[in-house]
């Protein structure tokens, strides 16, 4: 019995012991801590290490796509409204009267365009999903850049609290401040003493708090990742195209063959009209979508890519030619 009493009472001072020095060592641990910070990273992260171009130009083939299919859509309802038939307030305006075989006709081209629209908005949030996860990725990188910093700001504050803290107490000798005021009595510790601790806890705190808002915002890391995304994406785009025209080149007495017609491309006929063509590129876009070979070789997936480059080339041409 006589054992456990005397180990609780030594663990009892050795608590107050390992208070009483850390309390006495607390401004030396945030200036040791201060120096270690401010040798943290200094060059800001690069966003180029984790943007995607070919990411990037899905999205705007998906956002193409869509664009074109929700023209159709206002063309259909152009039409019908041209036509003299009426919207059902059983559809809450979405569809035609049924009883002529306009509206038939209508109906059946808006579902199914509703239906292309639901499956490329599906794809493009996949595709934002990753976009988005590759961007809080770099926005961690920043973070870890801005701490080091707000970290140095906030440990000065600290240090600075916590010496006047300490340079408050001493009236008495720094063995009655180890000794009584800290340990032995520390309900009656000065109150410019708690006071000053508890100052300086706040003010780190707070100091940490702005100074990483503060960097984070100046930063701009945002509208940095979005300016490179945009800019590696172009650079992307422009190297398949270069690689692609080189492809399909065909040099015959230092002439190269003809671009093939933007109808043959998308296997309609040239005087077809603007619905049909872009029809036709819905289809093949479809027909070509990289989700269509995932787990394949990358030959065929480079092969898709080209014919995805092929089909929105043709596409442009067809756009110029008929002025839409």
């Amino acid at each position: 019995m006589g054992f456990l009493i005397f180990g609780l009472v030594a663990l009892y001072f050795a608590i107050r012991l390992l208070l009483t020095l850390a309390f006495v060592a607390a401004p030396a641990l945030v200036l040791a801590s201060t120096a270690i910070s401010s040798t943290g990273r200094d060059d800001f992260p690069d966003p180029d290490e984790l943007v995607d171009p070919n990411l990037e130009n899905l999205l705007k083939q998906i956002d193409d796509v869509l664009a074109v299919l929700s023209e159709e859509v206002t063309n259909f309802y152009r039409t019908g409204a041209s036509n003299g038939l009426s919207l059902t307030s059983k559809s809450n305006g979405t569809r035609f009267d049924k009883r002529k075989s306009l509206g038939r006709a209508l109906n059946a081209a808006l579902d199914d365009a509703a239906s292309k629209i639901f499956e490329y908005q599906s794809l493009r949030i996949t595709y934002e999903e990753r976009r988005q996860a590759l961007k809080r990725k770099y926005y961690n990188q920043v973070k870890k850049w801005a701490r080091p910093k707000a970290a140095n700001v906030s440990n000065w504050v600290g240090a600075i609290g916590l010496c006047l803290a300490l340079f408050a107490s001493l009236t008495t000798g720094i063995g009655d401040l180890a000794s009584n005021v800290v340990v032995a009595n520390p309900y009656n510790a000065k109150p410019g003493l708690i006071a000053g601790f508890i100052v300086g806890a706040l003010g780190y705190g707070i100091a940490y708090f702005v100074t990483m808002r503060t960097k984070m915002a100046e930063s701009n890391y945002s509208a940095k990742y979005e300016e490179r995304a945009a800019f590696l994406a172009k650079l992307d785009a422009d190297a398949r195209e270069t690689v692609n025209e080189e492809a399909t080149e065909w040099d015959v007495g230092g002439q190269a063959e003809p671009a093939e017609d933007w109808h043959t491309v998308l296997n309609i006929g040239v005087d077809a009209t603007v619905d049909q063509i872009k029809a036709a590129y819905r289809e093949a876009m479809k027909q070509y979508h990289p989700d269509n070979f995932e787990g394949r070789g990358q030959k065929i997936k480079d092969l898709a890519n080209q014919e995805t480059r092929r089909i929105n080339a043709a596409f442009e041409a067809a756009r110029d030619a008929r002025q839409f």
